[in-house]
């Protein structure tokens, strides 16, 4: 699924999706990898699985702004390259709570 970015600052993303939606998310981070020379960007809206749980939504984008559509994550090894960066988030934010 791609989604145009509509709006943004440095916590909210307004998208657009393909039936001309708006919605407001959580914009978590972005990063850009060396291992696949692309950005991406990891968000979440305000809907839950039926657990509970926060859905978070990833895709590359162009962090310039001029292309504005978050494309879909297209292989293996690019989920990989979110699931570890978000791994070492993780283990970033708990390490800091143990600190305190």
């Amino acid at each position: 699924m791609t989604a145009e970015i509509v709006e943004q600052n440095d916590e909210i993303i307004v998208i657009k999706d393909e039936e001309g939606n708006k919605h407001e998310c959580n914009k978590l981070f972005t990063f850009d990898s060396d291992e696949t020379k692309l950005s991406y960007i990891c968000y979440a809206d305000k809907n839950l699985d039926e657990n509970g749980n926060v859905i978070v939504y990833a895709g590359t984008y162009d962090p310039t702004g001029e292309d504005p559509v978050i494309k879909p994550i297209k292989t293996e090894k690019e989920w990989k390259v979110i699931q570890e960066t978000l791994s070492e988030i993780i283990g970033n934010v708990k390490g800091d709570e143990n600190e305190g």
